[in-house]
Order: C-alpha cells, then sequence, then structure tokens
C-alpha cells in the first residue's frame, strides 16, 4: 500500500506519456485519511487495519454461558444477523464485559483510533462507515480536498469506488483497475470516476449503478465493420489498458477483442439451468444444525450438560452447535460443489471462486453438460420465465411440440434449439449443416415423426450438449449477429413466444417505472416504454 496511493505512486510521472497512475480525485488522500499517516519508508501497520475485522470476542460460538438460565438462546446478548440461524452463533453486543479478548499489540485503526482500543470491533467502526456514506451521499467531495477533514468520508469513498470497479468487471468482464488497484490511464479513471460518482450520488443504489453500466456507450460494442470504424482498434484502452505501449499507433487502442470474456461462474451455470429447465444449483447443503448434540454450559464444551428446556425438543440437557472452532460445519457442501467450485463460483473463504476459463473447468464443465442431460446439481427447480416449474426439460417439450406439428423437420428443431442457447436461430451453411447432422446423426431433412420422439429427443440433447460447450454460449463481449425476424423458429415450446416473454419482462419493467410517470405496454414485436 506504501507504494501506491491517490496522492503518490512509484508509476506516476509528470509526463503523460509516461505516466501509468491515473487515480480518481488525485488531489486526494484518501489512504491517509482512512488508514493514518504513513508513506514509503514507514508503511502501515496492516496488523492494526486488519484487526478492526476481528472474530475474538465479536463473533460468539459459545453463547450459552454464565447467566444463561437452560441454555436460553433468546437470552443470549447479541445480534444474529440476516436471519442467522441461532446455532451458527452470534455476533455480541457485550464485547467489552468480561472476560476480554485483547489483541496483543494489534490497536484497530481505521479512520482513525479507537476509544475502546484493543477490544475495538465492527460495532464501533459501523457508525463511523454510515457518517461516511451519509456525508458523501449529501456534500460529495472535491477532486483537490488533500487532506479530507472528516476521514469517514474518504472510507466511503473508497468503498464507492470498489463498488463501482466491481459492477464494471462483472458487466464487461475487465477491472478498471491494475494490479495495484489503480487506472492505468486516463480514458479508465474518466469512467471510473463517473461511475463512482453515479453510485454515491444515487444513494448508493446497486440498480442506478447497474443501470450506469449497461448504458455506457462501451455496452454492447459492435464490431468495427459493422459501424464504418476506420480501424480495428477505435475504442480508447479501458479493457486492456497495456496497448497504450504497443509499437504501431494503431493498435494502441482496444478492439472487440478486448472485450471478450467468460461469463462468471454463477451466472454461465445459471444461464445453463434457466435455458434448460434444470434444477438451478443449491447454495446451501443440507443443515447440520441439530445433528450434532453438544452437552455445553459455561463455555466449556466438555462440562457437564445443563437442562435445555428449548432447543431441540426433545434433547434435554443438549443443544447443537456448528460453525467455527471444534463445532462442525453449520451445512453439508452443496450438491455437486466441485463442479460448481471448478467453474469459478464462491464456495468458501478458501475457494473463493474466480473469473476467467482454466483446462480443469472446461473439462468439468464438458462431463457435467455435453450429454444434454440433467447434471442433477439439486436446487430450485426452473421453468418457462414467470410461470413456475416446468413439468419437463426444455429438450422434452420441444420434442413433443414438434411431434404435435405435422411436417416438423428435425431441421426445425435444430433451429429451436440453437435459438434458445445462443440466440442464433439460422444455419448460415452447408458446412454447418453438415457438422450438426453428424452430431444429431439424422438428416435435418428428415421429419421428426419419421425419426420418432425418442430417437429425435436423443438427438437433440447430442446438439444441446455441444450447444452449451461453444465460445457463443460461454464468453460475452461481442454481440451476435443481427437477426431477421422472419427467421424466428417455427417451433415454439409453451410458454416461450415472444407475447409471452415480453409480458414476463414488461411486468417487471412496470414495477420499476410506477412510480414515475412512464407507461409500459407490450406486443408481440417487443416491450414499449413511453
Amino acid at each position: 500500500l506504501q507504494c501506491h496511493t491517490t496522492g503518490w505512486s512509484t508509476t506516476d510521472f509528470a509526463d503523460p506519456a509516461a505516466d501509468r497512475h491515473w487515480p480518481v480525485y488525485e488531489g486526494n488522500y484518501f489512504e491517509l485519511a482512512v488508514y493514518g499517516d504513513f508513506s514509503m519508508e514507514e508503511p502501515v501497520q496492516e496488523s492494526d487495519v486488519h484487526s478492526i475485522f476481528r472474530l475474538a470476542g465479536f463473533a460468539d460460538y459459545s453463547w450459552c454461558g454464565s447467566g444463561n438460565t437452560g441454555c436460553n438462546p433468546n437470552q443470549a446478548v447479541g445480534i444474529r444477523p440476516w436471519g442467522l440461524d441461532f446455532n451458527c452463533g452470534l455476533y455480541r453486543t457485550d464485547a467489552y464485559n468480561d472476560p476480554f479478548v485483547g489483541l496483543d499489540d494489534d490497536i484497530p485503526y481505521m479512520s482513525g483510533s479507537f476509544p475502546e482500543g484493543a477490544l475495538a470491533n465492527l460495532f464501533d467502526l459501523e457508525p463511523r462507515f454510515r457518517a461516511g456514506l451519509d456525508a458523501l451521499a449529501d456534500s460529495g467531495v472535491s477532486a483537490t480536498d488533500g487532506m479530507l477533514d472528516d476521514p469517514n468520508v474518504g472510507m466511503a469513498f473508497l468503498f464507492s469506488m470498489n463498488q463501482a470497479n466491481e459492477m464494471w468487471k462483472e458487466g464487461m468482464g475487465y477491472s478498471l483497475t491494475v494490479a495495484n488497484r489503480f487506472p492505468r490511464n486516463p480514458d479508465q479513471r474518466d469512467v471510473l470516476a463517473g461511475l463512482t460518482e453515479a453510485f454515491f450520488n444515487s444513494g448508493y443504489s446497486p440498480r442506478s449503478l447497474m443501470a450506469a453500466v449497461t448504458t455506457h456507450r462501451y455496452f454492447n460494442q459492435a464490431p468495427p465493420d459493422t459501424c464504418g470504424a476506420s480501424s480495428p482498434y477505435h475504442m480508447p484502452a479501458v479493457f486492456d489498458p497495456f496497448t497504450k505501449s504497443a509499437s504501431d499507433p494503431q493498435e494502441r487502442g482496444n478492439g472487440v477483442g478486448d472485450m471478450l470474456h467468460r461469463y462468471s461462474g454463477w451466472v454461465l451455470l445459471q444461464s445453463a439451468m434457466r435455458s434448460m429447465w434444470w434444477d438451478l444449483p443449491e447454495q446451501f447443503g443440507p443443515t447440520t444444525a441439530y445433528a450434532f448434540l453438544v452437552g455445553y454450559v459455561a463455555d466449556n464444551p466438555l462440562a457437564p450438560p445443563v437442562v435445555n428446556p428449548h432447543y431441540p425438543i426433545g434433547q434435554q440437557g443438549a443443544y447443537a452447535l456448528c460453525g467455527a472452532g471444534f463445532f462442525p460445519a453449520c451445512t453439508d457442501a452443496p450438491n455437486n460443489y466441485e463442479f460448481m467450485r471448478d467453474v469459478g463460483i464462491y464456495i468458501s473463504s478458501s475457494e473463493g471462486g474466480f473469473n476467467g476459463v482454466d483446462f480443469n473447468g472446461l473439462l468439468h464443465w464438458e462431463q457435467e453438460l455435453a450429454s444434454g442431460l440433467d447434471p442433477q446439481l439439486g436446487g430450485a427447480c426452473t421453468g418457462p420465465l414467470g410461470q413456475g416449474c416446468a413439468s419437463d426439460d426444455f429438450p422434452a417439450q420441444l420434442v413433443d411440440t414438434a411431434i404435435a406439428e405435422p411436417g416438423t423437420l428435425m431441421w426445425d428443431l435444430a433451429v429451436a434449439l440453437k435459438d434458445r442457447l445462443i440466440g442464433e436461430p439460422e444455419i448460415y451453411s452447408d458446412a454447418e449443416i453438415q457438422v450438426i447432422e453428424a452430431i444429431m446423426d439424422v438428416s435435418l431433412d428428415d421429419p421428426v415423426a419419421d425419426v420418432g420422439a425418442a430417437e429425435a429427443e436423443a438427438a437433440v440433447r447430442r446438439y444441446a450438449g455441444v450447444l452449451l460447450n461453444t465460445p457463443q454460449f460461454m464468453l460475452d463481449g461481442v454481440v451476435s449477429k443481427p437477426q431477421d425476424p422472419s427467421g424466428d423458429p417455427v417451433l415454439v415450446v409453451p410458454g416461450t413466444s415472444t407475447q409471452q416473454l415480453c409480458d414476463h419482462f414488461a411486468s417487471l419493467v412496470a414495477e420499476e417505472a410506477s412510480w414515475s410517470e412512464l407507461s409500459v405496454s407490450c406486443s408481440g414485436d417487443g416491450i414499449t416504454i413511453d
């Protein structure tokens, strides 16, 4: 941290051509306001910064202790945020009562020192954070304030800037900063500054921030050959800032290819499950609360159990605990969590997820989905948007629809499936026809009725498995080719017509427009907002 702050950096140069440090609001010293006075020679004491996020004396897994009659969780001193089950512990509000839990020489510091000294915790930080958020939203901050009069504003600004960057990265695939968490060029800085301001000026609305990202002029950029661009690298170096160093001046910008990225793991997996009407992944496995009955008194798990008339029913003298330390986990792992882990989904603090593509993840994705069969992830069911759970998955219902319509060809099945999964209902060439026929093992000119329901469904599943593994399904950053409405699939599975999809999305838009003077209407051609 001492090498790169808003006010200085080892990559900062007076010559703009050589400058690689372009912070937002460069005239401020946000980091000094938040973390205290430090420099390259006297770096920040990171242990003091981290210690405010302590667990010891704050997260309590032993609430059934002295003074709690009968181990009644309703008598426990503390709060259970987010609807947390009491068996998973609570956050203590009596952290300063005996026994004191100090952290040796690590004295918490965040936007100033704390009167509570070594016992300070997040309950003491929260009022400062809230005050900083309120002040920033009310008055903003000048780009040249230097040392901030209110250090809490610095903390709120760094938070806002980080949220803006993370939202951009989720929507666009790439960060607006490099490894030191600062923009590398003025174009990245300007985008990040605009998003940060949009976030705190909206009162920290994630929806407003998302709207700012998705309405940005770089979102869903068309290829340069469709918009008359004179160069393939017609955008500023926002996505790949290192192209600024290219020897050829024509290559110092970014092209559409620099925006290409894999969807984040959760988005990618949910897209596959919802498209095929398969069950979503589990977020948590089966609960283990009450599965482990622990005799417990006075903060000592080895002490004789006390009478507990409250939890669980019928188990006098014992209750269930789970979580940190000597207690088992509160839930088992989600079903097929190895698959979720390998595609980059956050599992735990030790398996924190990732964005991007690796060989192991691709192999596991292919293993689970290339068959076109439901991988049985065990979570919530899916179906047509806004219409509850499907009675059967999409491939089966697609074939049922084809069988019910005389004269339907295998071509129509292939077109409908391709449109469903990658948004392209057109089959472009004889070469593509040959590939599809090889995958489906039938001629696309064959009537579905002649092929038979079972063989047609097997063919559809094979083709679906291939499409789910294509770059068109897994990658974002380059928009699909414009589609002629006359080429829309002739097969329409119930619940997926343009009118039905429009009705669903129009209802969502109407919820947001209800507070304004906007009106929302829907037709077979799409949504109209007036």
